[in-house]
């Protein structure tokens, strides 16, 4: 997937984007185009319809205006007509997932409005069923934005390097330039922090472990409460029958005491957890390394960057567990555990760009109102949600 420039001049529709992706069925016998399976796909998982069988019976129960509408192939009564399940699964199972993920990527990004510094959380998440021993992907990495956990772009693992591979060429699908990409400790190496600050122009923001033995033990030893230059301390949270305090110190490493380039600042986040039923407490540290230097970035905005790391995890991997049931869908074969991977990261890119934050009254009205999902995948303006009375 090459990284691609859209301009206000330039923007289409999903459905428009879709169609610009090449069939990979023979043209002899082919009734349904491709574009409009595609997009009922979408539709069927906004509407929380999963799998080939529940998006076959999402399609028959749209009416002619509504495959009208998409294109949809008319029979010799001049009636439109859906498409079938062999079809759909077909379709779902085959389709060429870089194509896939090529329309995600360009329709997303037209649709937002860059900020200054913007955080973005990158990650990865094994999908489960595909075959980890085959030519197929078994593991995608997404890139989402900690404000709204929009997910910007997907690439998925199949080329020798696995996740760390697939990450660095991610950033390089996304214009991420001026941004700040947080990512967790499997990242933190000299490869990535050049990829994204030289290749990129971006900043990082890496948490540190044990799998960096040498920059792991550089952090731990030193005297924090004499060398810490910046101080925060977040207000007591209570909730899930604990009270949570975190607190961050930051110090600036001389030039080159740090084995890893570009780095500006190191910090130690203290996590204090006192559980209310027996009274026991907890102590943990974090440490992490960032570009940022600390005009741009004081205490209190990098303890802000660590915990907005966790929206890739809560407002991601968790909602396509939860809400589309990706670890439970049956699909096993082909290119269709990382498609339905992309249909879900596309619908959740519709749902919270429309202004919805609720998943479950999103899908609900999808599912009644199909047109407004229509709306969505076929307009060029960002569709937002209707007010209610």
């Amino acid at each position: 997937m090459q990284r691609v420039e859209t301009s206000p001049k330039q923007l289409k529709s999903l459905v428009q984007l879709l169609a610009e992706m090449a069939d990979f069925r023979r043209a002899q016998g082919r009734k349904h185009r491709l574009e409009m399976v595609l997009a009922i796909c979408i539709l069927a998982r906004l509407a929380g319809k999963v799998g080939p069988l529940a998006t076959s019976r999402y399609a028959q129960k749209m009416t002619p205006n509504q495959l009208q509408t998409l294109g949809a192939w008319r029979n010799a009564k001049g009636r439109c007509v859906a498409p079938s399940l062999a079809t759909i699964h077909r379709v779902m199972t085959e389709t060429d997932p870089e194509a896939l993920q090529t329309v995600t990527h360009r329709w997303v990004t037209a649709q937002l409005t860059r900020q200054p510094l913007e955080a973005l959380a990158a990650d990865g998440k094994r999908i489960n069923g595909a075959n980890r021993n085959s030519k197929d992907h078994f593991e995608t990495v997404i890139l989402v934005r900690h404000q709204d956990a929009v997910p910007l772009a997907v690439r998925s693992c199949r080329d020798q390097g696995g996740e760390q591979a697939a990450m660095a060429a991610l950033l390089e699908d996304v214009d991420i330039r001026g941004a700040i990409i947080t990512i967790d400790a499997l990242h933190t190496n000299r490869v990535m922090a050049d990829a994204i600050v030289l290749v990129n122009g971006a900043h990082f923001l890496f948490t540190v472990k044990e799998n960096n033995p040498e920059l792991s033990q550089f952090l731990t030893s030193l005297d924090w409460d004499r060398v810490a230059q910046d101080r925060f301390t977040e207000n007591p949270e209570k909730g899930h029958g604990r009270i949570d305090q975190r607190s961050i110190q930051t110090y600036e490493p001389l030039p080159g005491a740090v084995k890893l380039p570009h780095v500006l600042q190191v910090f130690r986040i203290l996590r204090h957890r006192h559980h209310l039923n027996g009274g026991l407490e907890t102590v943990e540290y974090a440490y992490g390394v960032t570009s940022l230097p600390p005009e741009a970035a004081d205490a209190q905005r990098l303890l802000s960057l660590n915990r907005g790391h966790w929206t890739v995890e809560n407002g991601n991997h968790r909602r396509r567990d939860g809400i589309f049931g990706e670890d439970d869908c049956l699909m096993r074969t082909r290119h269709g555990p990382t498609n339905n991977a992309l249909f879900n990261n596309l619908a959740l890119a519709i749902i919270l760009q429309s202004g919805y934050s609720n998943m479950a009254e999103a899908t609900d009205d999808f599912q009644t109102n199909r047109n407004q999902g229509l709306r969505a995948v076929t307009k060029t303006t960002p569709f937002k949600r209707p007010k209610k009375n």
